[in-house]
């Protein structure tokens, strides 16, 4: 894989993109919430998560946080 690789969960929702090289993470990763907001971005160097993750609380009540943010007070709306 190299470039932006795109994943749909079963019901055709994008849920994240990630830049690849040499088949592997490099470069802006993220997740998204069913409504297209995004969930959580992150950057990876050859593989790995480099640097700052952040998580961010969706604005629609009905969707539900998601990583860090799930087990935090939803006065949160973003995590680093």
């Amino acid at each position: 894989m190299v470039g932006e690789v795109r994943y749909w969960n079963a019901d055709g929702v994008l849920i994240s993109t990630a830049e690849h090289r040499d088949g592997k993470p490099h470069g802006i990763a993220r997740r998204y919430y069913r409504t297209g907001e995004v969930a959580q971005a992150s950057r990876y160097v050859d593989g790995v998560i480099y640097g700052e993750r952040t998580y961010v609380r969706p604005s629609d009540p009905a969707s539900t946080a998601d990583g860090q943010l799930a087990r935090l007070s939803t006065v949160i709306t973003t995590h680093v």
